[in-house]
């Protein structure tokens, strides 16, 4: 057999063709491997302990690739990667907002009170100009603060004859209490003879008559008929707005206690489509041994349930959060608890039977004796220690107490804003008690899991601060800034990368998504915020006007103002 010859000009061309072959395969598979995006030249804060800061950042799909050196980072470009050059400029993980409240506004000519702190005056004088301009049967709602509650005259006795064919609500900023008259009663559906609601008050008369008062889970009901009554497309606005605010501050995560209906609340943030993560919790307004339905299987990418919550006490404002010693100021008062300590037991049960984490709002020392007692009789350590049980507040963790809270694996979800009550603390516990209240810093030291929210409310403001510095509900910089410069103790206050890990690691970790999201490493999701100002180096008072320039959300931009 004659044996076949090549021509040498055809193996020539047929090696150029496999070498064009080989680039054109090995291209492809560095344009598939490769970032599709890559963030250069920055301070990318990563809160990863061993590796805290980084110059630039590889995004992968949904999770990041790399994090290393601007010069490692742009090696792994292709001609198909998006470069963003951050020109110096911060990067930090997206903030979570482990404690906010959905409170849709209800359809009402809503009061312009000046401050935080309306005279008694000023609101029947606005209350007298509303009746006049509005039609019968329109909701006149108002936010006003302790001293208008402390106003023996501001009842529904007296807004009858303000307001005789109009409802009236004048809720409380902090969200634990409210004013009506007859006709808001008989909107949301309370009779005269309405009994007190477990774990809330109607305060009465000496005839048993409801004096148009609420407290504690009375008026929480109040919340949930009002959202109720709100139409949805009202709700959806609201939510989108809440969803916009929140992307523009860099916010990637916001954690939900749903007053009122979980499913409802939930519904609402998938029509909105929401382009940022959306936990919502169960604020139930049942008795602690009516049974749970479980929560619904999620079905939307951003949008998921889980978890229980219970207020366990009232808070400082008012005098209701319990205590072991008893106010500092006027009656000898030790507060009082919203449930005992055998329904303790029954709530947590209730959540090892649902399998749902539990979150508390405990705010005074005597709330967190009680329920650590309870958690004791309901397994202790063995049984809670790895259940991550949340501590809403939790002001009244003192000294004593954090050992127990060690072994016991809980968690403390703080709300910075209410350091800005130094004041009223001091006059409420007294020096010495004010001096150990509210630990940020030493709950740090002692090895206590330490996350934070903004305990925004979507409809009303609850801030007692300076307009100045509240621009929105959700502003993260200003928790950071209080967090950071507790002007009454300052021996408590953590440095801002302690905030910062605080607002984002610590919060997923509070939710069981350390794993996923919290710290920009390699596999995590990439949910990220680029700062239009650098939240570690500037004063403090310019920490609330910060921004995000540029939001991710599993490496998806959700908003984008980043210019050079």
């Amino acid at each position: 057999m004659k044996k076949q010859r090549w021509h040498p000009r055809f193996v020539v061309k047929t090696f150029q063709a496999a070498i064009i072959l080989f680039l054109v395969i090995s291209t492809n598979a560095q344009s598939q491997s490769a970032p599709d995006y890559v963030l250069v030249n920055g301070k990318i804060f990563t809160a990863e302990a061993t590796h805290t800061y980084a110059q630039a950042i590889a995004i992968k799909g949904e999770r990041i690739l790399a994090v290393g050196t601007s010069e490692e980072i742009s090696r792994l470009a292709s001609p198909h990667t998006i470069r963003i050059d951050l020109y110096g400029r911060l990067v930090i993980p997206g903030i979570n907002d482990a404690h906010y409240h959905f409170l849709p506004r209800p359809v009402a000519y809503h009061l312009l009170l000046k401050g935080q702190e309306p005279t008694w005056d000023e609101v029947k004088k606005q209350i007298t100009a509303a009746v006049v301009s509005t039609p019968p049967g329109t909701l006149i709602n108002g936010v006003i603060g302790l001293a208008m509650f402390d106003e023996p005259d501001a009842n529904r006795s007296t807004l009858d004859k303000l307001s005789p064919d109009h409802p009236v609500q004048l809720a409380c900023y902090w969200g634990h209490c409210s004013i009506f008259n007859s006709l808001f009663m008989r909107k949301v559906g309370i009779g005269d003879k309405e009994l007190d609601p477990p774990g809330g008050i109607y305060p009465r008369d000496a005839d048993g008559r409801i004096i148009g008062r609420s407290i504690e889970y009375a008026n929480f009901r109040l919340h949930g008929k009002l959202q109720e009554l709100t139409p949805k497309e009202l709700q959806l606005q609201d939510a989108k707005r809440m969803l916009s605010e929140a992307a523009r501050f860099g916010v990637t995560t916001i954690q939900v206690m749903a007053i009122g209906s979980r499913d409802e609340t939930a519904a609402i943030m998938r029509k909105a489509d929401s382009p940022i993560r959306i936990r919502v919790m169960d604020f139930s307004l049942s008795a602690p041994d009516h049974p749970l339905p479980p929560p619904r299987v999620q079905d939307s990418l951003n949008v998921y349930s889980g978890g229980l919550k219970w207020v366990l006490d009232g808070e400082p404002i008012l005098r209701t959060a319990a205590l072991r010693q008893h106010y500092m100021d006027g009656l000898k008062d030790t507060g009082h608890l919203n449930f005992s300590e055998s329904q303790m037991e029954v709530i947590l049960r209730e959540s090892l039977r649902q399998r749902q984490q539990l979150l508390v709002h405990v705010v005074g020392d005597r709330t967190i004796e009680q329920f650590f007692n309870a958690m004791m009789a309901t397994g202790g350590p063995a049984v809670w220690s790895q259940r991550r049980v949340r501590l809403e507040h939790a002001e009244g963790l003192l000294p004593d107490l954090v050992q127990q809270a060690k072994a016991l694996g809980v968690i403390v979800v703080q709300n910075p804003t209410a350091f800005a009550l130094g004041d009223l603390f001091l006059m409420r516990y007294g020096k010495d008690r004010a001096a150990i209240n509210q630990p940020f810093g030493s709950l740090l030291k002692a090895g206590i899991p330490l996350a934070i929210g903004s305990d925004g409310q979507t409809s009303t403001p609850n801030l007692p601060i300076d307009d100045a510095f509240r621009d929105s509900e959700i502003n993260p910089y200003l928790s950071i800034m209080l967090a950071t410069h507790d002007p009454f103790r300052p021996d408590e206050s953590i440095t801002r990368e302690q905030a910062v890990t605080a607002y984002t690691l610590s919060s997923a970790y509070a939710e069981f998504a350390e794993k996923d999201k919290g710290s920009l490493e390699v596999g995590k999701l990439a949910d990220l915020a680029v700062l239009s100002q650098d939240i570690f180096q500037i004063s403090a008072t310019d920490l609330p006007k910060t921004e995000s320039l540029l939001t991710m959300v599993s490496g998806k931009i959700v908003y984008n103002r980043l210019t050079k």
